[in-house]
C-alpha cells in the first residue's frame, strides 16, 4: 500500500452549514431521554443474563467484578432516568456518567478478556455478536455515543459517519442562528446547558456542554492519510483508497445555538424519531450460545 500525509486545508476539507446542523441533530439524539432508556433496556438485559450465565458457569473473581461493575452501571442509568422524569437536569446527567462505568472493561481489547467474551456471544468484527453479547454490544454502541456528546468530543467528519439518518433530515434540521449574541471566550465557563457552535475554527464540531463548564478545547481534523494499493495490489482487488483521519486540540470562542429545555419540568416529549431500527432491541434470547472453533477465526 502507498501511503501520503495530507495537511488539512479549506481547499480539501470543508464542512457546510447542513452538516453542522445534523450534528446538532445527532448530539441531540444521543444524549436524549429516549435514546439513554433504550441503553440502560439493552445494558439491563445484557446483567441480568450474564449472572445467569455465572451462575451457572462458575467463574474467576474477574468474572465476579465484572458483574458488579454491571449493576454499578445499569444503577446510575436507572437513576438518571427518574431524575430526567423529576426535571432535575443536572442530577441525571451526573447519574449517566455512572452509567458509563461498564465502558472501560466490557470491550478490553487484551486477548485473554477477548476469548473470554466470546464464551458470551463476542464475535471479532465484521462478524455481529450473537446471543447474549449482542445486547452488551448495542449498550456499548449507544453509551459510546453518549459519552462522546455529554463530554464535547463528537469531531467532524467521524460524527457524519451516522448511517441511519431520517430520510427528510433535512426537513428536521434547526437553523443555524444562534439564540444568543454572547459569545462564550477561551477559558470563560458557559452559562447555559445546551449545544454551542465554535467559531473560531471553520472545523470545528458543535459541541454539548453544561451549564457551569468552563470552555476548554476542541479537536479538528487538521491532517489526512491517504492509502491506496499499487498496481499489483490494485489488481489482486484491493479497495483504490482509503481515508484515515486525525485530529489536533485547538481553542475556540463560542456561540450558544440551542438550550437544553427538553425536560423542564419532567416532561418527557415524544422522541421516537431517535429510535431508528439499529437501537432496537435484538430478537435472540439474551443467554450464551455455545462456542465452535469457527468463532474464533
Amino acid at each position: 500500500m502507498i501511503r501520503k500525509k495530507i495537511p488539512i486545508t479549506p481547499k480539501n476539507f470543508q464542512i457546510t452549514n447542513e452538516q453542522r446542523a445534523t450534528a446538532v441533530w445527532l448530539i441531540k439524539k444521543y444524549t436524549s431521554y429516549s435514546w439513554i432508556k433504550r441503553t440502560k433496556e439493552a445494558l439491563e438485559l445484557f446483567t441480568n443474563g450474564y449472572e445467569a450465565y455465572l451462575t451457572k458457569r462458575g467463574g474467576s473473581q474477574w468474572w465476579r467484578d465484572n458483574l458488579q461493575g454491571l449493576r454499578i452501571s445499569l444503577n446510575g442509568y436507572a437513576k438518571a432516568l427518574d431524575q430526567f422524569e423529576r426535571g432535575n437536569l443536572s442530577k441525571a446527567q451526573a447519574f449517566v456518567y455512572q452509567g458509563f462505568h461498564f465502558l472501560d472493561w466490557l470491550e478490553d481489547p487484551r486477548t485473554e478478556i477477548t476469548e473470554k467474551h466470546v464464551e458470551i456471544g463476542y464475535r471479532e468484527p465484521p462478524k455481529k455478536a450473537v446471543g447474549l453479547y449482542s445486547y452488551g454490544s448495542l449498550a456499548l454502541h449507544m453509551a459510546f455515543k453518549t459519552r462522546n456528546s455529554f463530554s464535547g468530543t463528537c469531531v467532524f467528519p467521524r460524527i457524519l459517519d451516522e448511517a441511519n439518518l431520517p430520510s427528510d433530515i433535512a426537513d428536521r434540521l434547526d437553523p443555524l442562528a444562534p439564540i444568543s449574541v454572547n459569545l462564550v471566550d477561551i477559558g470563560q465557563e458557559f452559562h447555559t446547558t445546551g449545544i454551542w457552535l465554535p467559531v473560531s475554527h471553520p472545523l470545528g464540531c458543535p459541541v454539548y456542554a453544561e451549564a457551569g463548564s468552563e470552555n476548554g478545547t476542541i479537536e479538528v481534523p487538521d491532517m489526512k492519510f491517504a492509502r491506496w494499493p499499487s498496481e499489483v495490489e490494485f489488481k489482486n482487488g484491493f479497495p483504490p483508497v482509503e481515508v484515515e483521519f486525525l485530529h489536533g486540540e485547538v481553542q475556540s470562542k463560542f456561540v450558544l445555538l440551542w438550550k437544553e429545555d427538553r425536560y423542564e419540568r419532567g416532561k418527557i416529549p415524544d422522541e421516537s424519531e431517535y429510535l431508528d431500527p439499529t437501537v432496537e432491541l435484538p430478537t435472540e434470547p439474551p443467554i450464551a450460545k455455545p462456542v465452535t472453533d469457527e468463532d474464533y477465526f
